[in-house]
């Protein structure tokens, strides 16, 4: 069976079962059952002492949580009718125990004692020669007898089958029987007549054939050379023992008349006492026994049908039926003469006596009636069985009936049964079939009208194909049932080509909807699926659908022979929804109604089309009657291609080939594609014609229909595909690498698909949400996704651009990327929103393993990614007024230059940026010395100069992943000496001069190595006392202030150098 892991829609079944949602702790017993070694004297409850019979079984009574096991390996001739009920979560269970093949009941009982009869000739064909009592067929002919002399029936010594013919001489009277006027035999034919006979005790006697009647003024005999004459003994029975008596003839006696002969068969000649027998008398125009046999056989058992077949495991069962044309039937066909209503039957065989064969018996293998809370698993059900009376749904397999409730029948073949595997009638409710395997059987294979169930997991095939067999011959069928689900069941080659058999899946007068989900409905002789007569708000969804309407059948219904025909017999069906199927290589000619979709002429109002690929049907894929009611009808989102044939839509008396004029006319598939899907042709389960490829349009090019799983019981991934199968990501995120032409789409479970054409899987990128990828049941589906495009993947960049909705923060992993090296990760072209613990300012440090390892947080709708090495480049400027000198409070400024009044110098920093990096610093372009920065930020370091000379400073700022932050150079002039006035009488030591309070005093000052930078002024009074403190400025004189004129008596300069060397002189004030 087709492998579709529905991810245990058994356990489905359980879920809904109340009685087994919370199982109880209950006493329960198991009983052993075992027909070979068992005995019903015995206790039964442990495998020593098992019982023996089913009969056992069916007179006992058990309690909720039994369990009733047969051996495995062993065959009961027997019927199972439950005899007992669960309890709500304590089910009783019949099952099996042990190792080898499951445990057997057979319907049939061997039967072998057969005898052969004779076809006769009859309007230009065979038909069996039959009698309305079994006694070999001798009671039809004529005896003669007188006194004591008899002919009649025997058991006590036969050829074959139960009786032979009797004739007893009293030794006067010679008994004969006798046939007459045997019709249809004609003149100048050849016949050949067989039989057997023993003489017991007496005299020999005579078999004769003669003419009936006078011809020509006499009577001819058939003489044992063939010729005819006078009267003649054809045969002399003498021997004790059973011997074959035959002879090949024409029929030609002087003055030959059609039919005019008689077939006597003698008693002991006079004299003594005597007996003789004969059997097995077979008459049949040809030369010698043909190729036809027939063989009879005969019960005394309360039924009146029987089937039989040759083999306990054939391929090939034979079935009852009314009398048909010998002709009609194959070799081991057997069928039953209802005539009179006898227990006779025949079979066909023609090498003989067919031995043992299994004859039905019984009209079900197991009967669940009444009961409740019941489970019947891993059995074999098989052969043919009775049918009492009224041509009633019996001579099942399985029958539930009644009231019965709760009830799960899983794990079970059932074959060569004579009509339905198995039923559960209407008054039935929450029926569950799981796993079952119904085949070879003379109607539809599996049959449920209960008012609620489940069809799981089975298979069904190869029932109604024989001539014998008859009802609507399907693989599955739901009847006046409802709220039913059919699920992940193959189904096929059910039904004959010649004859009106069923659809595969046949819904038809269901009171309430029917779910049929995920089957692999193929080789269909007729129609695949139909619901029609009810079943309103049905739902048909992810099913495949292929080979459909080779029937050679004449006269079907309209759309018979469809893929899925909505609407049949005598009503429709509204609100049914058929979405995501595949429905493939329709046999009927484009021209007929047989379509892939069939809308027959009732009201089938609301429905949904949406989401099918229709591919290759030389039929219609769909077909409108022009009576039906389509009335809010939705059609689209579904992919129609036919590589072999014409595109063909038909629409309520018109027919359309273009899609255009399909979309115009109907009204329907806006969005529908005309387009190879392009399946895989490499998927790795059954059937994988049907799988999409990874460039399939069908992918992310359905409508949202309500389906969270697929054909295979696969989540749905972002927007659902068009078809049967959900496309499944191949790739795994963190562990498969991103094709870089194309992209990929990666889906919240963290798996991804590509985007185009695999050229290149070589981006080793892995990108996770922050929170980790989102877990989900197997069936629920992955509506967020990524789409990762514009992949540029080299050692000097790498690039991407991410799209996504409903995602923030995201986890990367850059592979491919130099070991401990440093990268700048930009976002948009920018450096920001870039966390990690070897990151910093958006920059990164790859691990030993040559990964970048950050976190992107932001929003999302388009970023683009950037990734560059950071050798040589400086990305930021660390500021500047944490930089100083000599440990003044100025900092150093913009100036690229500095002066020194001494041959050393202290530099010191702060700037957390920094923290825990590194200072390195150059004097004249030649390393000078690495300086470590603590974990503030903070550093520092003193440098010699030499005197009065020129230098070039420059300071490398790194963080703490060596990151180069910024470059400062400095060009530095070392002077030493101080200014001087150029009044030479101002450069004496402590000098002062005298000023007037109003003068103007002139103090101009010059270096020769840095030039005069400023001047400082400070004011004292009389006593010494600052009356204005330290002024610095530019002007080379300066004038006292009226406010502090009278109290100003000296006046102090100092002219300062670039280098900070200062010049001093004093001027009293009078």
């Amino acid at each position: 069976m087709l492998k579709r892991n529905f991810k245990k829609v058994f356990f489905l079944s359980f879920f809904l079962w109340g009685f087994f949602a919370m199982i109880e702790e209950v006493s329960a017993a198991t009983y052993y059952i075992d027909a070979t070694s068992g005995s019903d004297l015995n206790s039964g409850i442990t495998e020593d002492e098992a019982w023996q019979t089913i009969d056992k079984v069916n007179n006992s009574t058990f309690n909720s949580g039994d369990n009733i096991l047969f051996k495995r390996g062993e065959t009961w001739r027997e019927q199972l009718i439950i005899p007992s009920s669960g309890s709500e979560g304590n089910p009783i269970t019949f099952g099996a125990y042990g190792d080898g093949n499951a445990p057997k009941i057979s319907k049939s009982d061997y039967y072998n004692n057969w005898w052969k009869i004779s076809p006769f000739e009859k309007n230009g064909g065979f038909e069996i020669f039959t009698e309305s009592n079994p006694n070999d067929d001798f009671i039809s002919w004529a005896e003669y007898s007188g006194g004591s002399s008899y002919a009649k029936a025997s058991s006590t010594e036969v050829m074959s089958g139960k009786y032979s013919l009797k004739l007893y001489t009293d030794g006067v009277n010679q008994p004969r029987v006798q046939r007459s006027n045997i019709n249809p035999i004609v003149c100048n034919e050849q016949y050949y007549l067989e039989f057997y006979a023993k003489r017991e005790s007496g005299q020999d006697t005579r078999v004769q054939l003669r003419t009936f009647g006078l011809l020509g003024g006499q009577y001819y005999y058939l003489q044992s050379d063939g010729s005819w004459g006078g009267s003649s003994n054809l045969f002399t029975i003498s021997s004790s023992e059973w011997t074959k008596y035959s002879i090949t003839f024409n029929y030609n006696p002087p003055n030959c008349e059609n039919g005019a002969l008689n077939i006597y068969l003698y008693g002991n000649a006079i004299g003594e006492e005597g007996v003789v027998y004969y059997d097995d008398f077979y008459f049949v125009r040809g030369s010698n026994e043909g190729s036809v046999h027939t063989w009879r056989g005969y019960r005394n058992d309360v039924y009146e049908s029987f089937g039989a077949k040759t083999d306990l495991r054939s391929e090939k069962h034979y079935k009852y039926d009314n009398l048909v044309p010998f002709d009609d039937l194959e070799n081991n066909y057997f069928y039953w003469n209802a005539i009179g209503g006898a227990n006779t039957f025949y079979l066909r065989n023609d090498s003989g006596n067919p031995g043992n064969i299994l004859v039905g018996a019984r009209p079900y293998g197991i009967l669940i009636d009444n009961s409740s809370n019941i489970v019947v698993e891993n059995f074999l059900i098989a052969d043919p069985g009775g049918r009492p009376d009224n041509n009633e749904y019996r001579d099942l397999g399985i029958k539930i009936s009644g009231d019965s409730e709760n009830i799960l029948v899983r794990n079970i073949e059932i074959v060569d049964v004579t009509n339905v595997g198995i039923n559960a009638e209407n008054t039935t409710s929450n029926i569950t079939y799981d796993n079952l395997s119904v085949h070879n059987c003379g109607s539809t294979g599996i049959y449920m009208k209960s008012q609620s169930g489940f069809i799981l997991n089975s298979k069904s095939y190869n029932n109604g194909k024989l001539v014998t067999d008859a009802g609507d011959m399907g693989g599955i069928g739901s009847y006046q049932g409802g709220n039913i689900i059919i699920q992940g069941n193959e189904v096929y080659n059910n039904g004959r080509s010649s004859i009106d058999s069923d659809s595969e899946i046949s819904v038809v007068g269901n009171t309430d909807h029917v779910t049929i989900k995920g089957n692999h409905v193929h080789d269909c002789l007729q129609g695949c699926i139909q619901i029609a007569e009810g079943g309103n708000g049905s739902i048909i969804s992810n099913n495949i659908i292929d080979n459909f309407g080779s029937s050679t059948y004449q006269g079907p219904s309209t759309g018979k022979f469809g893929g899925i025909r909505i609407g049949g017999g005598a009503g429709g069906a509204t609100d049914v929804e058929i979405k995501n199927n595949i429905i493939a290589n329709g046999q009927r000619d484009s021209n007929s109604s047989h379509a892939g979709v069939v809308i027959a002429n009732y009201d089938n109002q609301r429905m949904i089309l949406k989401n099918n690929i229709f591919i290759n049907n030389n039929s219609r894929d769909i077909y409108a009657h022009t009576d039906s009611n389509t009335t809010d009808n939705d059609f689209n989102n579904n992919i129609f291609y036919k590589a072999d044939y014409t595109n063909n839509w038909y629409w309520k008396g018109v027919s359309y080939s273009s899609q255009e004029d399909w979309k115009i006319n109907s009204l329907f598939d806006s969005r529908s594609l005309i387009t190879n899907p392009l399946f895989s042709s490499n998927s790795p389960s059954q059937p994988p014609e049907f799988q999409l490829g990874y460039l399939s349009p069908a992918i992310d090019s359905g409508a949202d229909v309500g389906l969270t799983a697929d054909y295979a019981g696969n989540p749905i991934y972002g927007t659902p595909d068009i078809g049967a199968y959900e496309y499944q990501p191949p790739h795994v995120m963190g562990s498969d690498k991103i094709n870089i032409e194309g992209g990929a789409r990666i889906y919240n479970d963290g798996k991804f698909r590509d985007l185009s054409e695999i050229y290149n899987l070589g981006a080793n990128l892995t990108i996770t949400p922050e929170n980790n990828f989102s877990n989900y049941e197997e069936d629920e589906i992955r509506p967020d996704f990524m789409d990762v495009t514009d992949i540029i993947w080299t050692a000097e960049k790498k690039e991407w651009t991410e799209t996504a909705n409903n995602i923030s923060s995201t986890f990367h992993r850059v592979g491919d990327s130099t070991p401990n090296v440093y990268y700048y990760v930009k976002i948009d072209n920018e450096l920001k929103n870039i966390t990690g613990e070897n990151c910093k300012d958006n920059i990164c440090k790859a691990d030993n393993s040559g990964n970048l390892n950050f976190t992107y947080v932001g929003s999302y709708s388009t970023h683009t990614f950037e990734i560059t090495p950071r050798e040589g480049e400086i990305v930021t400027k660390l500021t500047d007024a944490d930089l100083k000198i000599d440990n003044k409070k100025e900092t150093l400024g913009n100036d690229i230059k500095f002066y020194l009044e001494k041959d050393k110098a202290k530099l010191k920093g702060d700037n957390p940026e920094i923290a825990g990096g590194k200072v390195k610093i150059y004097k004249n372009d030649k390393f000078y010395e690495e300086i470590s920065v603590d974990s503030n930020g903070r550093w520092f370091k003193t440098i010699s100069f030499g005197h009065n000379h020129n230098y070039k400073i420059k300071i490398k700022f790194y963080d703490e992943f060596n990151t180069l932050r910024d470059i400062k150079e400095y060009n530095v002039k070392v002077d030493t000496k101080d200014p001087i006035f150029k009044n030479e009488v101002y450069n004496q030591k402590n000098s002062s001069h005298q000023v007037t309070r109003n003068e103007r005093i002139a103090f101009q000052a010059s270096d020769k190595e840095t030039k005069i930078d400023y001047y400082k002024v400070k004011i004292l009074d009389g006593n010494g006392h600052i009356i204005r403190k330290w002024k610095k400025q530019y002007e080379d004189f300066y004038i006292i202030p009226d406010k502090i004129k009278e109290e100003a008596q000296t006046v102090i300069v100092r002219a300062y150098d670039r280098a900070g060397n200062y010049r001093e002189v004093n001027f009293g004030v009078k």
